[in-house]
């Protein structure tokens, strides 16, 4: 800073008066001009020494999608599903007449064994 080689920094203070400013536009400098930078000039404190930094690069974090709202599909099956149900209750209630009708001792069981809805549910349990 063009001082003699008898300079006293403890008399005289404008060496560190401008490093201090120095120091401020340095800092100034990588806040507003060069925030990405990889590499930083610092003046540490207490010394008039340059210092180099580096600064690693940020972690990139991949974008969230966007934000899609559930879609309620309706059960495009649910009608086959509900005429299939009925037609089996049909079909088992049905049956199950048929049996109590023919083993009630109706002209249709005569002369045959009939296998009216008491036999056929003993029979099924009995299997179990």
């Amino acid at each position: 800073m063009g001082k003699p080689e008898d300079f006293d920094p403890r008399v005289d203070a404008s060496v560190r008066v401008q490093v201090g400013k120095l120091r401020q536009r340095l800092e100034s400098y990588y806040a507003t001009e060069a925030p990405g930078s990889f590499y930083l000039m610092t003046l540490p404190k207490g010394h008039f020494a340059l210092g180099f930094e580096t600064v690693p690069p940020p972690a990139t974090v991949p974008p969230a999608p966007p934000f899609e709202a559930p879609v309620s599909v309706p059960a495009a099956g649910w009608k086959w599903t509900a005429i299939g149900w009925g037609a089996i209750v049909l079909l088992l209630s049905g049956t199950l007449i048929a049996l109590w009708r023919d083993g009630s001792g109706g002209g249709a069981a005569r002369g045959r064994r009939a296998w009216g809805i008491s036999r056929v549910l003993a029979a099924v349990f009995r299997l179990q």
